[in-house]
């Protein structure tokens, strides 16, 4: 017997939801790539250099970026690492340690090459927001806050 979907309600939300998000962080991913490689780097670099430059003086520990930036400990590691490599972050743990527990920040080169970041940082918010007042822009924000709370509970919830 052969089974037949019909397009329903059901299939164009799931499709409006489910393929929408994967293309926006398809989008994403590209742009990150694209700007990043502007500025000699890596996209996986950008959400550690934002958020390095968003704590400059008490700086982050591995842990804390890797929470901020929503990617596992190892991911963010090698970033990080990379980072300290091109001079860009450094941490005061001594010599030959990992320096998990110590805080990174940027280095004044870092806090160029995370100025000029924010700077297309800005032009690609613009450039995705544009044709929304201030008023639809929040509402999506708080719309997709909303959706996130939501599936993170049914996952919580749900048994395994």
């Amino acid at each position: 017997m052969e089974i037949r979907f019909e397009t329903s309600e059901l299939t164009d939300r799931f499709e409006a939801f489910v393929l929408t998000i994967l293309r926006l962080n398809r989008a994403v991913q590209k742009i990150k790539e694209l700007e990043m490689n502007r500025l000699g780097l890596k996209g996986s670099h950008a959400t550690c250099l934002f958020y390095l430059g968003e704590h400059p003086d008490d700086g982050l520990t591995i842990g804390q970026l890797a929470e901020a930036c929503c990617e596992d400990k190892a991911a963010v590691s090698r970033s990080v690492a990379q980072l300290v490599e091109k001079g860009l972050a450094k941490n005061n743990a001594p010599e030959g340690s990992r320096g998990y527990r110590s805080p990174y920040r940027l280095t004044p080169a870092g806090q160029v090459v995370a100025s000029q970041m924010y700077d297309r940082i800005e032009k690609v918010v613009s450039v995705g927001g544009a044709g929304l007042t201030s008023q639809q822009r929040r509402s999506l924000y708080e719309s997709l806050r909303l959706v996130l709370s939501n599936l993170d509970e049914y996952y919580r919830e749900e048994p395994r």
